[in-house]
């Protein structure tokens, strides 16, 4: 050690020499000490060696006696007794392993496949054997013979159960390759293919499995963890990784019967769960009624099933590598989608990501296209977005999902958004796959649909899409966040064939998978995979099971409808006395009016409104400058005065301030009129002075609108912030207290628009806190900034009109909506007879040929089977419901998997929406039974248990006339409606 620094010395030949001879010396030393005896003994040793005694080189490496070392042997036993030191040396100390994790994984996952079939085997004899999968004791042990080709052998594994924990040997049993058969002949499954070390039973992978099912927040290491303490055990680290493991074969062997039962119901042809994974939607029949759409559908993208890139938490941590795949028809991969990627090129004014993450939007000039009015309607759910989630592609490789849902909130379609937000390649894909799969006439609820019919209509799929009359529409709650021309073509309200639709099913669905995050943030791409399909399989299986209640809710809710809109119908057509073809008309004159209309009129700000403002603050600071000279001479003349000084001070400051605003109006007043070259100051009777003073107040109105606007377009973001699942509550309580902020911000701008409305001339209606609260009044503000098409002169914008106009489409679509709940109870009917029949007869014939799987097909049906008899039983009772007029017999499946000839061509290109007659009634409409010979729905008008008694007591009136003038014109207002 030289200066804290280790050094290595190199011996020259001279004091090695040195060295030697000191041993020498040292070793003739110790024998001259020696008794006579013993040097005579060293002596002996060094002539037996081969020396000499003046030999110094042999002496310095011959021990003196007593210090010479073991000279073991086998005979004696030394050498059993060092191999066993040195076997427990070796014991101690883990031999380094030269395969990496990913080495591992993918010899792990290759022997789990070459196994994979014959598990399923051994799984499908134990569920024959027990069907409650509850596991069995094992044998004693038998040693396997030398022959065995499997390689395993005898070993002493853990076992789990929600039983109880033991530890106990197992051996390979007689007719089996691996462990895990013999395993799974017991239930049980281990996790590893090899030499396994822990296993579970199947019970407990599949209450998991169903537990999971019910809280997607329930993860592995909860499972574990519970598992422990009903046991009484220690929780050990390391299984909720042999868990997952057991976990991920159980599930191969699940998807693996899945396909052998698919194959003997004839259901593993393409796309065939796609077709029929909503029975009501898609298995028409023959002699059904036209529809205007044959199927209804909703897409939206969503990013809390979104994971963390795991080189982010390192520079030399990747991603681990895992080949394991998920293959199902309705999952789009990544190539099916980049194969939109080129067709909407991103511009530069559209950055970042809306709420939902509509980023890399196609940018659509502002100016109207063919005719359409000007939508702001991307920009306002943009504009509302965080910055923060602008910035957020980095950390993920998959930043959610985007899918598709039928009415019924069932999953039809979806695929991953990789590494970007929302872009438009994930719709275009989604699209394509619902147009290839279920043919023509489907409307599509998006979000955004009126600017992504825009770039629908520029894509490789217009023709298809034309070609199809695929409609796209808004959301119904989305809908109203639109402005108001957008509405009018695109809110399911105004779209014939629609009926209740609302649009917003996959809102439904991302409410439940958004508890799926927590468990998928951190891991794998295939268990996130994994964990995706899984969830939504069980919520297709939930809702499936549903259909007969949401049929019975919204038969009534359709009823309830149009009772209570025919009464304010009735009230309001009383003084206004209009017919259906008056309210239909109107909304043709809106539409036209708003293709006029330019949304985001912005006045030009000119010289000469700049000169207007400038004399009006001419005005303002000259009053302003003798109030504070009046007042000043006041203060210090007034009674009271104790400190003249600083009272004199403070009068001449606010002077000073006053006459310094007045000095700056008029400088600017000089320069304006000398570039104006106005020879003589305009008065307020001015004919120039008047127009541009009225287009300053309308620039004031607008930004005050537009302020206004941005308020409550903030307000509804938060409020759908706050049904967002598990949102921590300190956040919570945080965004309530932002809201409540807000909410007096937006009381003092509603002041703010209420004075510069007055303003106007003619001066526009006052709004209310109570107008702002409802979301609908959101696509009111660009009615609200026109000021230049004498909107008020309108017939259809008078208030009680429009109400009128609401209520009318309201009974419209509930009308529309009874009948195709009417074709959708007798699909189901249908189907449930249908797969009644084919799965009896794939169990009859399994019986002869395959009896294991014919007993797990069995065991299947025994649970569809009860759920398609509480739906007959549903649909039984709504049959019985006062006011039905749908059939309670089943029909004839159509022989393609959707219609391609229902309501006739009406000759307009599919993008416009045109009106649905519907037939007149046989009888009187204010009979109290909805039911006519024609089987048609028509309007009801009686008292609603649940209703407000007053409410009604304005249609009893009416009703009590009998023969009079406003009974009549009831009648032939609701006939009019019907036809």
């Amino acid at each position: 050690m030289k200066n804290g620094v280790r050094t290595r010395v190199l011996l020259t030949a001279g004091k090695q020499q040195a060295r030697r001879d000191k041993a020498t010396a040292q070793r003739r030393a110790e024998i001259e000490a020696m008794e006579e005896p013993a040097r005579n003994a060293a002596r002996m040793m060094d002539v037996d060696s081969g020396f000499g005694g003046d030999d110094v080189d042999a002496a310095a490496f011959i021990l003196p006696p007593g210090k010479a070392g073991l000279d073991p042997s086998h005979e004696g036993g030394e050498c059993a007794d060092i191999q066993a030191m040195l076997d427990t040396v070796q014991a101690r100390t883990r031999a380094p392993d030269p395969r990496t994790r990913r080495d591992r994984g993918e010899n792990e996952q290759h022997y789990w496949g070459l196994q994979s079939e014959r598990l399923a085997d051994a799984y499908l004899e134990f569920s024959h054997r027990h069907p409650c999968h509850l596991p069995q004791d094992f044998p004693p042990p038998i040693q396997q013979d030398s022959d065995s080709a499997s390689g395993d052998t005898l070993g002493t594994l853990d076992f789990w159960d929600v039983s109880g924990q033991k530890n106990m040997s197992v051996a390979l049993q007689a007719g089996h390759e691996y462990l895990n058969e013999s395993l799974l002949q017991f239930g049980y499954l281990a996790s590893s293919p090899l030499r396994p070390t822990t296993a579970f039973s199947i019970q407990a992978l599949k209450l998991y499995r169903q537990a999971h099912r019910t809280c997607p927040r329930f993860s592995i290491e909860a499972y574990c963890r519970t598992l422990c303490h009903v046991l009484n055990i220690p929780f050990p680290t390391y299984l909720p990784v042999q868990f997952s493991h057991s976990y991920d074969t159980y599930l191969l062997i699940n998807r693996i019967v899945d396909r052998r039962v698919d194959a003997a119901l004839g259901r593993n042809e393409p796309n065939w769960h796609i077709k029929n994974s909503c029975p009501a939607c898609f298995y028409a029949l023959e002699d059904e009624p036209a529809l205007k759409f044959s199927a209804l559908v909703s897409m939206d993208g969503n990013n809390s099933l979104r994971r963390i890139n795991a080189s982010m938490h390192g520079q030399r941590r990747v991603d681990h590598l895992d080949t394991r795949t998920i293959n199902s028809d309705w999952w789009l991969t990544a190539g099916d989608v980049d194969k939109f990627k080129h067709e909407v090129q991103s511009s530069p004014d559209v950055g970042g990501d809306i709420p939902n993450d509509h980023n890399n939007k196609e940018s659509v000039d502002d100016e109207a296209q063919n005719g359409e009015p000007l939508s702001k309607c991307r920009d306002r759910w943009k504009n509302a977005g965080p910055e923060e989630r602008k910035r957020m592609f980095a950390l993920f490789e998959e930043t959610g999902v985007f899918i598709a849902s039928c009415r019924h909130r069932l999953v039809v379609a979806g695929c991953d958004m990789i590494k970007s937000g929302e872009q438009y390649k994930y719709p275009f894909a989604v699209v394509d796959k619902l147009i290839s799969v279920f043919g023509s006439r489907i409307g599509c609820a998006y979000d955004i649909g009126c600017e992504f019919s825009k770039s629908l209509a520029n894509s490789s799929l217009a023709g298809v899409a034309t070609t199809n009359r695929f409609r796209l529409m808004c959301g119904a709650f989305h809908g109203w966040a639109h402005n108001r021309g957008c509405q009018l073509d695109f809110h399911p309200l105004y779209l014939p064939g629609a009926g209740n639709f609302d649009g917003e099913g996959c809102e439904h669905i991302f409410s439940s998978s958004n508890d799926l995050a927590r468990a998928t943030r951190h891991s794998t791409k295939f268990h996130r995979r994994q964990a995706i399909e899984e969830h939504f399989n069980f919520w297709n299986q939930d809702k499936y099971s549903l259909l007969s209640t949401y049929f019975t809710n919204h038969y009534r809710e359709a009823q309830r409808r149009i009772r209570a809109y025919s009464l304010e119908l009735t009230q309001l057509n009383v003084k206004l006395k209009l017919t259906a073809a008056d309210l239909e008309a109107d909304l043709v004159d809106e539409r036209s009016y708003f293709t006029q209309l330019k949304t985001g009129i912005s006045l030009q700000s000119n010289i000469e409104s700049q000169y207007v403002n400038a004399l009006v603050r001419l005005d303002t600071h000259t009053r302003e400058w003798d109030d504070a000279r009046a007042n000043a001479n006041m203060a210090l003349s007034g009674p009271g005065l104790t400190n003249p000084v600083a009272a004199a001070h403070g009068a001449q400051m606010i002077v000073d301030a006053a006459y310094q605003n007045l000095q700056f109006t008029q400088m600017n007043l000089v320069f304006l009129e000398t570039s104006l070259n106005i020879q003589r100051r305009w008065t307020p009777e001015h004919l120039d002075y008047k127009r541009y003073h009225q287009e300053n107040i309308a620039t004031s109105y607008h930004k005050a609108v537009n302020e206004l606007e941005r308020l409550v377009v903030l307000r509804f973001s938060e409020l759908a912030k706050l049904s967002v699942g598990g949102l921590g509550y300190k956040l919570r309580r945080q965004i309530l207290k932002s809201m409540t902020k807000r909410s007096k911000t937006i009381q003092k701008c509603i002041t703010r628009y209420n004075k510069e409305a007055a303003r106007l001339v003619p001066p526009r209606e006052m709004v209310t806190w109570k107008q702002i609260a409802d979301i609908n009044f959101l696509g009111n503000f660009d009615i609200l900034r026109d000021v230049g098409l004498n909107f008020e002169v309108q017939p259809w914008a008078q208030s009680k009109r429009r109400n009128a106009a609401t209520a009318y489409f309201k009974i419209r679509r509930s009308q529309e909506e009874i009948i195709r709940l009417n074709v959708e109870v007798r699909r189901l009917r249908t189907w449930i007879a249908d797969e009644d029949s084919a799965t009896r007869a794939a169990i009859a014939k399994l019986d002869a040929t395959n009896p294991i799987l014919a007993s797990e097909l069995s065991h299947r049906w025994a649970l569809r089977s009860r759920v398609n008899r509480v739906h007959i039983e549903q649909l039984d009772k709504l049959a019985k419901t006062p006011g039905f007029t749908g059939s309670s017999t089943t029909g004839v499946r159509r022989a393609q998997a959707m219609p391609q000839s229902e309501a006739p061509d009406d000759g307009v290109p599919f993008t416009i929406p045109i009106p649905i007659p519907l037939t007149v009634p046989s009888t009187s409409p204010h009979s109290n039974n909805l039911q006519n010979n024609t089987g048609t729905p028509r309007l009801e008008i009686e008292q609603d248990d649940g209703g407000d008694q007053d409410e009604w007591q304005d249609c009893e009136d009416i009703m009590d006339d009998g023969d009079g003038e406003a009974m009549d014109k009831l009648t032939d207002f609701l006939l009019g409606i019907s036809v």
